[in-house]
């Protein structure tokens, strides 16, 4: 952890320090049935945190203050929606998200998550999905890992 501190404290204030952090990132994606039976999971990868995503996480690990990841929103073609974030204790380069979508209404065409600090917010992070669809009567599940070196 000392050593990714350094390399952020050692640009902070540039915009060019998002060349040097990595951000590999991983998505579990699951859908339960009535009973909490899995009906669907697997994993989806990807790494694209945008520029203000980055600069929030340099900007908390070096003490300049963070709003907590607290919400992750799904696009979709119909019923594109956000839902609240549940947060591990990130431990030293490593934090999980995951939010839960109920089983009712059915999400049609998804095909990217964004986490987010606040409602509304800007997406700090994205990744895009094989398109799928959640039926009506089916909770989604995503949990949202990311390892940063």
């Amino acid at each position: 952890m000392m050593r990714l501190l350094r390399k952020l404290r050692k640009i902070f204030g540039r915009s060019p320090f998002e060349d040097q952090i990595l951000f590999k990132d991983n998505l579990v994606i699951t859908m339960r049935d009535e009973n909490g039976k899995i009906v669907k999971q697997w994993e989806e990868r990807g790494n694209t945190w945008v520029t203000y995503g980055k600069e929030q996480i340099r900007d908390a690990l070096c003490d300049g203050g963070f709003s907590k990841i607290s919400y992750m929103y799904c696009y979709a073609t119909t019923n594109a929606s956000e839902q609240s974030t549940t947060n591990s204790k990130p431990n030293e380069y490593t934090a999980q998200f995951v939010a839960t979508w109920p089983a009712s209404p059915e999400i049609t065409g998804i095909n990217k998550f964004s986490i987010r600090q606040v409602s509304g917010g800007n997406d700090l992070a994205q990744i895009s999905v094989s398109s799928f669809d959640k039926p009506d009567g089916i909770s989604l599940e995503v949990t949202w890992k990311t390892i940063i070196s």
